[in-house]
């Protein structure tokens, strides 16, 4: 079995691209990141990571789930400075 879905912090992105040192998650399908603002540096980070992934920025609660959220599909171009929701 495998990771479909990856869910974290944009700063875990970070981390996570640093720890790979190059290697990528190709099964991954998507990576969604809640918590803190995303950076269009963390999208590409991710796009890095799991190239065929689509990133979606999520914005909620733990109580209420998500509220908004907005999706870059694989090859979409990504925005400049914080991502939208």
């Amino acid at each position: 079995s495998h990771a479909q879905t990856v869910t974290c912090t944009p700063s875990f992105v970070d981390a996570l691209h640093r720890a790979a040192r190059g290697a990528t998650l190709p099964r991954v399908e998507r990576i969604v990141t809640t918590g803190e603002p995303i950076q269009a540096r963390h999208g590409r980070l991710a796009r890095e990571l799991a190239p065929g992934a689509v990133i979606t920025n999520w914005v909620g609660s733990t109580e209420t789930l998500a509220i908004a959220s907005h999706d870059m599909p694989p090859g979409a171009p990504l925005p400049r400075g914080v991502v939208p929701v």
